[in-house]
């Protein structure tokens, strides 16, 4: 796409349906055409792209999704079906009449495979924000299609969906009608905020959506929402504050004025949400490293590195055993309602010691699963609650695997949320399958010795009576 796409006084030159890599490839011409951006014109900026745990590239774009080999550069433009718009009673599902897309929590219970939830829009009745949600879920083996899952407890357009550690989806931000655009002060696109807030719970049995705090901060076009290294939400900006002279019909200040009574646009106040979780008693970290011993040396100049596939320990300040899960969030950034950075990933925990007060974590196998950056960890209790997170960065080199002693061994039953036996020694399980086995094998060998002894006596008796 280009900036100025929604110029309708020049629609002819504005569009740029092109994708190219930085840096760029070999062996090829950049940027190429990508069909899906060309045919959605000039609904196309801000496509939602997500890399899937399968190497493929996702885009949406308004009411099509196409999919690109990044290793071949193929692009499947029909493999997922279209969205009937008109029946879904919807503008298309990109800016202007922008949706929250976001790629949903990579666990362990899903084995890592994607699933993408888009929430919100514009409907095609009178501009009001629209309450739809969909589904697109890329189980191996299965149809690729979008379905219409729970929806909004009220409609919000532009709104921002955030990731929180315990694997729920916060939602806030956005305007009950209309849609994005226009200068700072043109707050006539979207005129009314919508201060409700949600968390959606993807595991939920039932209801998933649940309405939490409001804000108090009406955020419209250019606003955002982050998730913090504590674990809260801050929301930010609006170039559109001044709605009230437009609700109160202010004549005077439109275009936008900003002298005498009229609003100032920009919106330059910074508001908290606190998850429930922050209201809770939380476990703590007190270290992650490679090395055998706890090491706290402060992260503010560079964070510990890991690599694909290795494993690495967590010091707990408090008992790991208590520990159930562990899950990253990569480090993002957020721009007109898109967050394409955000994923959170479940690892596998192979380890945790009451007695070493460590767990042993496997990092994810690859860059599909986690694109090499920067990311949060977090230890989560039996109740889900999360600790504050201590920031890693993740990416390529040779895997490491960090001594498994048995001490650590001595819990490993304990918390273990993963699937997989420590690859550097015997698990809990796998132990304690071994105990058992050879207390039978000592039963059994006691059982046929003494059968063994009964015959032997029985052939003397009978020899002694001849």
């Amino acid at each position: 796409g280009a900036t100025d796409n929604l110029d309708w006084s020049q629609p002819l030159n504005t569009n740029n349906p092109t994708y190219e890599y930085f840096p760029s490839k070999n062996g090829a011409t950049w940027p190429k055409k990508l069909t899906i951006l060309d045919v959605s014109y000039p609904y196309n900026l801000y496509p939602a792209s997500y890399l899937l745990p399968n190497g493929l590239v996702f885009i949406f774009c308004g009411r099509l999704t196409s999919l690109v080999n990044p290793i071949t550069d193929t692009v499947d433009d029909t493999s997922i079906p279209p969205l009937d718009l008109i029946s879904l009673g919807v503008y298309p599902r990109i800016y202007p009449n922008t949706p929250s897309t976001i790629l949903m929590p990579l666990t362990i219970k899903n084995n890592w495979t994607a699933e993408i939830q888009s929430c919100g829009g514009t409907t095609r009745a009178s501009n009001v924000s629209s309450t739809l949600c969909m589904q697109i879920k890329f189980t191996e083996g299965k149809k690729w299609e979008w379905v219409v899952t729970e929806p909004l407890p009220t409609g919000k357009v532009m709104a921002d969906g955030v990731l929180l550690p315990d694997g729920t989806i916060f939602y806030t931000n956005g305007g009950t009608w209309g849609e994005a655009g226009g200068s700072a002060g043109e707050a006539w696109s979207s005129p009314n905020p919508s201060f409700e807030s949600f968390i959606y719970d993807p595991v939920a049995n039932g209801t998933k959506f649940r309405t939490v705090a409001s804000a108090k901060v009406g955020r419209l076009y250019h606003s955002g929402a982050l998730l913090t290294p504590e674990g809260s939400v801050v929301t930010t900006g609006s170039e559109m504050a001044n709605f009230p002279d437009l609700q109160q019909n202010r004549t005077d200040c439109y275009p936008f004025n900003r002298t005498g009574a009229c609003s100032n646009p920009f919106e330059t106040r910074m508001e908290l949400f606190s998850p429930p979780y922050m209201r809770k008693s939380r476990p703590s970290i007190y270290s992650i490293s490679y090395t055998d011993t706890p090491n706290n040396t402060p992260m503010t100049d560079s964070s510990p590195r890991f690599t694909y596939g290795s494993s690495f320990y967590i010091y707990m300040s408090t008992d790991a055993t208590n520990i159930k899960r562990v899950t990253i969030t990569r480090y993002s950034s957020t721009t007109h309602s898109t967050n394409l950075d955000q994923r959170l990933i479940e690892l596998t925990i192979l380890s945790a010691s009451s007695t070493t007060k460590r767990l042993v974590v496997e990092a994810p196998k690859s860059g599909f699963i986690a694109p090499p950056g920067l990311y949060m960890v977090w230890c989560l209790d039996g109740s889900n609650v999360p600790s504050v997170s201590v920031t890693v960065l993740i990416g390529q080199g040779d895997v490491r695997r960090v001594l498994v002693s048995s001490d650590d061994l001595k819990d490993a039953n304990a918390g273990i949320s993963g699937q997989d036996a420590n690859r550097n020694g015997l698990s809990g399980t796998v132990i304690a399958i071994i105990i058992v086995l050879v207390i039978a094998g000592v039963v059994a060998a006691l059982i046929a010795g003494w059968l063994l002894w009964r015959r032997k006596k029985k052939s003397s008796e009978k020899t002694s009576l001849l």
